[in-house]
């Protein structure tokens, strides 16, 4: 790594959530089903690109009962801050040996021509979206089976129907997918409203309207103490990153409010 060029590129590749929502619009459209597939272990098929020795843990699988060895790391094992930018040139790597065609514009997204069928891959750290013709499942389980040929070891999930926090449905009839976050939505209501929320007069028009002028007034509060700091900051960022993912997926009519609400947090 050099400081300045890749330094602070510690992340492996993950799709947006603009552009899987536009594909998944263009999917429904142009008769293509999404299927999905989960890398095992996927950090550990990347090669690390430095030398790099650390001590061997205690214990009698590593022959050091002691702790006290050296070991040199040859994989990008998970903990170290490279992992996930060495797994992501490795994918990307093995999908253009496969021919497959890299969007300028957006890295995680692939497409490749094969006897006049245009063929649509999408990565997200170690999940993977394969966008095939309908009713080709067979082109599916080639394009599976040429990654397993790299020494990829996949699992096939199927149709897509439930990845990242989303219930979703594809109905090639009526070339409709749908997105449902309901469970989600369920799980942070639970996690940050355990008892529900209180009924008030504006209860129903605050549920009609995300987004009103007293949003725009919003200021930072007055200091608290430290301890409310520390217990508080943190549970407000978590309901603030699971709201905007929320948001991203299929509420843009909240955006605007959660990021104006952060910005005081």
């Amino acid at each position: 790594q050099v400081l300045g060029s890749d330094y602070y590129q510690k992340y492996s590749h993950a799709v947006s959530l603009d552009v899987l929502r536009t594909f998944l619009s263009f999917a429904a459209s142009h008769d293509i089903m999404i299927y999905e597939a989960d890398f095992a272990t996927a950090y550990l098929n990347a090669d690390i690109d430095t030398e790099l020795y650390i001590r061997t843990p205690e214990g009698p699988w590593t022959n050091d009962p002691y702790g006290d060895g050296v070991g040199r790391v040859l994989k990008a094992i998970y903990g170290l801050a490279q992992s996930g930018r060495c797994w992501g040139r490795k994918l990307q790597q093995d999908l253009l040996d496969l021919d497959w065609e890299q969007c300028s514009v957006e890295r995680c997204l692939y497409k490749k021509v094969v006897n006049g069928k245009t063929l649509y891959v999408i990565t997200y750290v170690d999940n993977l979206f394969v966008g095939v013709p309908s009713g080709d499942d067979n082109t599916y389980q080639i394009i599976l089976e040429e990654l397993r040929n790299k020494g990829l070891e996949l699992s096939d999930l199927g149709l897509l129907s439930h990845s990242l926090g989303a219930h979703i449905s594809q109905n090639i009839t009526d070339r409709t997918i749908s997105i449902d976050l309901t469970t989600y939505i369920d799980e942070v209501t639970h996690k940050f409203a355990p008892d529900g929320f209180p009924d008030g007069p504006t209860k129903s028009a605050n549920r009609l309207v995300p987004i009103t002028d007293d949003v725009y007034k919003l200021r930072k509060g007055d200091p608290v103490d430290a301890s409310e700091l520390l217990h508080y900051q943190p549970l407000n960022l978590s309901l603030g990153g699971a709201l905007i993912w929320i948001g991203y997926w299929c509420r843009p009519d909240i955006c605007a409010a959660i990021s104006l609400a952060m910005k005081h947090v």
